[in-house]
């Protein structure tokens, strides 16, 4: 054993197995996600837990809650010409909508993105309880 990389900070392999079953098992939820099945991310995950028959502490829910909310935070951020092509549109008198197949991390961190100032409209799927394509998604914006 080298004594600047103990074994004891590796994580063992059951809590390797559990990691990944649980990233699968929440990519199988995203269309229950985007369909406003889980009333927020703390829920969602919550239930994954459950299916796999892991009861995480409060704690332990709100950090893998914070973790998903930072992973959105960071997919939300747009590239600094991405902004300057939709102010252009906007000064050209254009109205700006969203249509978002997404889940409630979204909504919940929408008003914080950059994107929020430039889109005139939004529409979630997960509060509209319907995805693209829709039809009726695309009146509601």
């Amino acid at each position: 054993m080298c004594p600047t990389h103990p074994v004891s900070r590796r994580p063992r392999r059951g809590a390797r197995d559990v990691a990944g079953a649980f990233r699968s098992t929440f990519g199988q939820t995203f269309d229950d996600r985007t369909l406003g099945q889980y009333a927020s991310i703390e829920h969602n995950i919550a239930q994954v837990c459950a299916q796999l028959g892991v009861h995480p502490t409060a704690a332990a829910l709100q950090a893998a809650a914070a973790h998903r909310y930072a992973f959105t935070r960071r997919t939300l951020t747009p590239s600094p010409d991405v902004l300057a092509a939709l102010d252009a549109l906007k000064c050209a008198g254009f109205r700006l909508g969203l249509l978002s197949n997404c889940g409630p991390d979204v909504p919940h961190r929408w008003r914080e993105c950059p994107l929020a100032a430039s889109i005139d409209v939004a529409v979630f799927s997960c509060q509209a309880r319907q995805k693209k394509p829709a039809q009726a998604l695309y009146q509601t914006a």
